[in-house]
């Protein structure tokens, strides 16, 4: 079934197609929230990891500031500035060009963006590259270095058509050889790349014209256009002139900026005036403002905390707990964003608790309905197909049915009584999570608050990472809270059918429930205008529109 992106206009301001990405202030509907990324396109995220869980997730780990800090509760924490607010010593004359835009990087192992699993690559990576299409946070595929699609066999093979007159930084036209290439080298990343589990299902990629490939997947896949977000590195670049880690020793992309140099310090970009979607009929509409970019090398996220609060940096990001400390402070700009971690309760198939499978899927349908209701988690609800949300009201009847009863004590505290080899006995969790995670902690005292309600007795233990994962290999435990990370290009539905057939073995997909996608929040300096709209595929969402404000001093003596 063929769709042509021709004569689609693109949004005006975001060069990858994050027009529609604000976050709405009310998210206590329970609809799913899909996501891509890079989707992108960061990635983000961008492989299966469980902060807490590895071992369950396909054995792949990432270290836990890929995600986003969610667990550096000993980091450094930014105090408001008392020293004369610099807000009075720059001035906004609207958007001009010139300036640099600093970053933080750690020095990554690779600057390959389609084998490294280091979000600040894949950040880097897209001032530098484009993708053949961005996706929308609603899913919606928006066009980009690709004209048109036109999918056959009910999706089994797909040809993709590239824009006219595309050049490289060193001048060379942009190819369907180009195309195949990128999508072969990203689906075969080493170690887990971060597209190589949304490009598992290609097959072959051949070129079948100088502007068109043809994508074969294994099977047929009718949404298979959401996966096309990685970056598109040139064939001849990447081969020539490469270093021992088999990349091109200076990138080349058709990006809105071009490597200048690396040293000690970190890497600078250099604004590309010619960039195809500057001019081109609904592309951006206005030159990229900043003359360069610059990556500042640090060694570890204190030290990117570090840098933003000295303002060695222009942007940083942190924790939605933290959102007291910044959302009212005069000398930076805060905004939220719906993250690509999901957090997910899960049950062990061998407990000293609930046993009866029956029971255990009401009880998981209640807490869906809880989240719904109550609005208490750091993110937004998940809905899963097998556990649609059910009240207080409803769960009573349905585990009455299912063989349990309650008992109404003269106190009028209620209590689920479930039937054991030696009678009835009191229905009760242990809930265990880990101890560094804050997030965690809040969910597993909710999670008490909410089963206390239907009579269920919680206990709650600290867990380390490693016990988790032991326990997940022997089911030998009631329900313990996890994380993970969703690959790049993944969809919500896909990421909660992955998580569930990761886990196998000793614990039942059915016992596998989705709870939250984590909220997170960037912080920017004041001397950064435009557009700031960050998603989990982009957290630089919006950069094509910044500009850089001027210090009054300097335009006064100018």
């Amino acid at each position: 079934m063929p769709f042509d992106f021709s004569g689609v206009d693109f949004p005006k301001n975001d060069q990858n197609g994050n027009h529609d990405r604000k976050i709405p202030a009310d998210r206590k509907s329970g609809k799913r929230c899909h996501q891509l990324w890079r989707l992108l396109p960061v990635l983000l995220a961008v492989m299966f990891s469980a902060a807490g869980c590895s071992a369950a997730l396909n054995g792949l780990s990432v270290p836990d500031w890929m995600a986003g800090m969610s667990d550096s509760a000993d980091l450094p924490v930014l105090q408001p500035d008392k020293s004369a607010s610099n807000t009075v010593l720059i001035e906004d004359r609207g958007p001009a060009e010139g300036g640099t835009l600093r970053l933080f990087m750690q020095p990554p192992d690779s600057f390959d963006p389609l084998v490294s699993l280091d979000p600040y690559v894949m950040d880097y990576g897209w001032f530098l590259y484009d993708p053949l299409v961005t996706v929308t946070a609603g899913g919606q595929v928006v066009p980009f270095l690709a004209i048109s699609l036109q999918s056959f066999q009910e999706g089994r093979i797909w040809d993709v058509t590239i824009r006219d007159n595309i050049r490289f930084h060193d001048g060379t036209e942009l190819t369907a050889q180009d195309v195949a290439f990128s999508a072969m080298h990203a689906r075969n990343g080493q170690d887990g790349g971060p597209y190589e589990i949304s490009l598992s299902n290609l097959d072959s990629a051949e070129v079948v014209g100088r502007d068109r490939v043809r994508l074969i997947l294994k099977a047929p896949d009718s949404r298979f256009s959401v996966n096309l977000g990685f970056p598109i590195l040139p064939a001849h670049a990447w081969k020539e002139g490469t270093g021992e880690a088999g990349e091109s020793l200076e990138p080349v992309g058709t990006g809105a900026y071009r490597y200048s140099l690396r040293d000690d310090g970190g890497i600078t970009l250099v604004r590309n005036a010619d960039w195809w979607n500057i001019a081109r009929e609904g592309g951006i509409g206005h030159p990229i403002w900043p003359e360069s970019v610059r990556f500042v090398f640090g060694n570890g996220e204190a030290d990117r905390v570090t840098y933003f609060q000295q303002r060695r940096i222009d942007v940083s990001w942190t924790q939605l707990a933290d959102k007291s400390r910044y959302m009212n402070r005069k000398d930076i700009e805060y905004r939220e964003y719906l993250g690509n971690r999901m957090e997910f309760a899960i049950m062990g198939a061998k407990g000293s608790g609930i046993r009866m499978p029956a029971v255990r899927t009401i009880l998981l349908r209640y807490l869906a309905g809880c989240a719904l209701e109550e609005g208490a988690l750091a993110g937004e609800p998940v809905a899963a197909e097998g556990l649609e949300p059910i009240s207080l009201e409803e769960a009573i009847p349905l585990l009455e049915a299912a063989g349990c009863k309650f008992q109404q004590p003269a106190q009028e505290r209620r209590v689920l009584l479930v039937p054991g080899n030696s009678g009835w006995r009191q229905a009760s969790l242990v809930i265990r999570y880990d101890s560094l995670n804050l997030e965690r902690l809040k969910t597993a005292e909710w999670m008490t608050d909410m089963f206390g309600r239907l009579g269920v007795t919680v206990t709650r233990e600290e867990a380390t990472k490693k016990e988790e994962q032991k326990l997940l290999t022997t089911g030998q435990f009631d329900m313990m809270l996890l994380g993970c990370i969703s690959p790049v290009g993944m969809m919500e539905d896909g990421m909660i059918t992955a998580m569930r057939e990761s886990v196998g073995g000793q614990v039942s997909p059915s016992d596998v429930m989705p709870l939250y996608r984590e909220r997170r929040a960037m912080l920017y300096s004041t001397r950064i205008r435009g557009e700031k709209n960050p998603t989990a595929g982009n957290v630089y969402g919006g950069w094509a529109g910044w500009y850089l404000l001027t210090a009054a001093t300097e335009s006064a003596s100018s």
